[in-house]
């Protein structure tokens, strides 16, 4: 490439971020990259970053013009990029963890903020605009810039060439939370950012706005922390390390790293581990008819946040004594346990199912007190506080107690998080003194191959709606499903993983409507993932009936989605042909809700769910009259007849109440008629 198309180039990239900053209303310095040799490491000899290498934990903070910190930050951040190499056939993964002597600068404002990383000369980049609305703030878009060097895209087809993305504001939606507290989120996440770009994040907490002391503010953790699942049992101090004075508010670098690593970012199983000391692990009975009717074991801690004098944000951490008193009962449908102790109290109700095959838990009753020894400088010494929340945990069967090592995290509300650990607990049919069978918590399983993919793979997305048009604009073709496609793969010393994707809703469709024939076509991930679904009709002169007579998949090995695959970057294509599913009359729409598994060969499934199609005889964007299938649950004979019957009696009511009302003014009429009459006759 010549000199000048290479300034062509960097002038368009400058021109794209501009626009991008006039949208955000932020100064947004110059940090595109160059394809300029002189600004890369000359030593390069080896990829940058490696493909599975984890992003080091940057900590640090922003300042204002007048010296104070604006803007604080801690996190592990990664951008993987797929990009075409000179094979047509096979695309390329290239990934980069910030690495720890990243360069961080970025701007404060009232309303927006910006977050920039560079490293390696500032060849890399990664930009994250931060807005509010007086009430809450988030990432709305961000920005990365990359050169396509041989040496970190290996037979890229665009060699040398300089690259860059900036999505649309408001689509990432990332790091939301109220003004004046940070976002915490401990938990690894990810986000599709365009179509050739995801960034993946771990440890993360920031707060763009309203800082005060340098310190963060009430931390709002994300969703994936609040699950049942193990986590840290230690919290970060939110503390930022000392900064130089900045006397403008575009401020320069404060960047930390710490001396710890983060969690990998594509673990698909975590191994149960003990977190707790065995001296936090009480033992607890309770007693009825003079015999044992409920046993619990476990380690039990608190974190609760609150207010100090100073009016500053604090939590507090408080192990639950194992000498606690326990009180209860135990019934045939019911049971519950109360601990009690001079901190807190924790109540668990446990409810066995109808048939009493299975019991779990229904609620948990906690109440505690700011009691000074455990919350330093609290500004309400003594305060009570109960948090009543319904939850199901530790669902078994009956006769078995439930056991997990792992610490799990549940969320009560308010601020409080229970962290229980060591756990073997039994509510119902104890026999002696002795826990039944132990179910094992899926945290404490080893990750072992597992011969079906359905254990694997999390819940199914939502139903998707899409419809393809004939030549007049015309719908002739409508279908709304939720689909998620399942495939065994090989990994490393020959092991066994499934990879499990689903469809989004936004799936581009097309497709073609003929006589006897329609095909839907969903494209997805930047055309990486392909669905083809085709219908006939058959005996179309004798009451004829529309099926799907062939599904096909093409899609490329992602380590998105196939994390550690052998063959990553190779294209699989899989067709099944010769079926007769999902089978109307033609005229009518079909109508499953029931889970379906699409088997297409011995390591392909596509399962679907919710599923209405018509790819016949379509009139508008409305579904004719469905035929709902077998698997479907019918509905009781009163609730089928519920509409119809209010329809009629509305109707015969109507009808009546005209009919009174014209007999009335006839009525009326006649006697005013034989009123004329008499005087004239008189």
């Amino acid at each position: 490439m010549t000199a000048m198309g290479k300034l062509r180039i960097n002038i368009c990239q400058v021109l794209v971020m501009c626009l991008a900053g006039a949208i955000a209303q932020v100064e947004i310095p110059t940090f595109l990259p160059t394809s300029d040799t002189t600004a890369k490491p000359t030593t390069l000899d080896t990829p940058l970053l490696n493909m599975w290498e984890d992003p080091t934990i940057i900590q640090g903070s922003l300042k204002s013009g007048n010296g104070t910190e604006c803007l604080l930050y801690k996190l592990g951040l990664a951008v993987q990029i797929t990009y075409e190499t000179t094979d047509p056939k096979k695309f390329g993964f290239a990934r980069f963890p910030l690495p720890s002597d990243t360069n961080v600068t970025g701007t404060c404002g009232t309303t927006n903020a910006t977050l920039q990383f560079a490293f390696n000369n500032g060849t890399y980049n990664v930009s994250l605009f931060f807005i509010n609305d007086d009430k809450q703030f988030e990432v709305s878009h961000a920005a990365v810039g990359w050169v396509f060097d041989p040496t970190n895209f290996p037979n890229a087809s665009r060699k040398d060439e300089s690259a860059v993305r900036v999505n649309t504001v408001g689509d990432l939606e990332l790091f939301r939370a109220p003004l004046g507290q940070s976002y915490l989120c401990r938990s690894e996440d990810s986000k599709e950012m365009s179509v050739d770009v995801m960034l993946f994040f771990i440890d993360v907490q920031i707060q763009p706005f309203e800082v005060e002391g340098g310190k963060f503010g009430q931390p709002l953790e994300c969703k994936k922390d609040m699950a049942t699942t193990a986590v840290p049992t230690t919290m970060v101090p939110a503390t930022t390390p000392a900064t130089t004075a900045a006397n403008t508010t575009f401020a320069p670098n404060t960047t930390s790293a710490m001396t710890t690593t983060a969690f990998p970012l594509y673990t698909t199983t975590v191994p149960g581990t003990t977190t707790s000391p065995p001296t936090h692990r009480g033992k607890w009975k309770i007693h009825s008819k003079n015999s044992t009717c409920l046993l619990a074991d476990m380690a039990v801690r608190f974190e609760a946040h609150y207010k100090t004098k100073e009016g500053s944000n604090a939590t507090a951490f408080v192990w639950f004594p194992t000498e606690a008193t326990a009180v209860g009962s135990c019934s045939e449908q019911s049971s519950v346990i109360e601990l009690r102790s001079d901190v807190s109290n924790l109540t668990i109700y446990f409810q066995a199912a109808a048939d009493k095959k299975d019991w779990s838990t229904s609620s948990v009753v906690f109440s505690y007190r700011e009691l000074p020894a455990f919350f330093i400088d609290t500004a309400n010494p003594n305060l009570a506080h109960d948090i009543q929340t319904d939850i199901k945990l530790f669902m078994t069967s009956a006769g078995h107690s439930y056991k997990c090592d792992t610490e799990l995290s549940v969320s009560l509300g308010d601020g409080v998080t229970l962290k229980i650990s060591q756990l073997q607990v039994q509510a119902f049919d104890v026999q002696g003194d002795d826990f039944g069978p132990a179910r094992r918590c899926p945290a404490d399983l080893p990750p072992t191959p597992v011969p079906t993919m359905t254990p694997l793979c999390p819940h199914m997305p939502p139903p998707g709606k899409w419809a393809v048009k004939d030549a007049r604009g015309s719908p002739c073709l409508l279908a709304n499903m939720a689909l998620q496609l399942r495939s065994h793969y090989t990994t490393p010393n020959n092991g066994t993983s499934v990879g499990c994707i689903s469809v989004p809703t936004n799936a581009e469709a097309t497709g073609i409507c003929a006589q006897n024939k329609s095909e839907l076509r969903l494209s997805f991930h930047a055309g990486q993932f392909n669905m083809t679904f085709t219908f006939s009709e058959s005996n179309p002169n004798n009451g004829s009936k529309f099926s799907i007579s062939q599904v096909s998949v093409e899609y490329l090995v992602n380590p998105i989605w196939f994390p550690s695959a052998q063959q990553v970057g190779a294209r699989v294509e899989v067709t099944a042909p010769h079926m007769e599913i999902f089978e109307a009359r033609v005229g009518q729409s079909y109508q499953c809700m029931t889970q379906t598994n699409i088997t297409l060969n011995k390591d392909v499934s596509l399962f679907a769910q919710d599923v209405h199609l018509q790819p016949f005889s379509v009139s508008g964007y409305r579904f004719a009259k469905p035929y709902v299938c077998r698997e479907d649950p019918a509905p009781k004979p009163w609730k089928a007849d519920v509409v119809p019957m209010a329809v009629g009696c509305a109707i015969g009511a109507f009808v009546i109440v005209v009919a009174l009302a014209t007999y009335i003014v006839y009525r009326r009429k006649q006697k005013r008629m034989a009123g004329y009459s008499l005087l004239s006759t008189t």
